[in-house]
């Protein structure tokens, strides 16, 4: 399956202790009602989103996936790639510093 949108937001990856992590994406889907839709991306499929930001159009390839827990259903869409299209580029990143970022001295960046 697939879903086209923009990216609203791309949550912080979560590792847990086992070794498994994950990252989710919210992408908003036009149309008269537009929706927020979160995907989340498992493992190494996780990777899939860097280099894209907040704004970018894209395509998302996703299984849909159900399960029963203490007698409640559940559903997750779990991507498995995704494209970018349209030509949109990422939100910029916020340029400005913190008052107390302009005292240091560039000799003590450790790169």
């Amino acid at each position: 399956m697939e879903i086209k949108g923009k990216i609203k937001k791309i949550l912080p990856r979560q590792d847990f202790p086992s070794g498994f992590y994950k990252q989710t994406m919210v992408v908003t889907i036009g149309g008269r009602y537009p929706q927020d839709i979160p995907i989340e991306f498992n493992k190494e499929k996780a990777d899939l989103l860097n280099g894209l930001g907040v704004g970018n159009e894209v395509v998302v390839h996703y299984d849909l996936r159900g399960r029963e827990y203490n007698d409640r259903h559940y559903v997750d869409l779990n991507g498995w790639k995704v494209e970018a299209f349209g030509g949109s580029q990422p939100a910029p990143a916020p340029t400005s510093r913190p008052a107390q970022d302009s005292q240091i001295d560039d000799e003590d960046i450790p790169f």
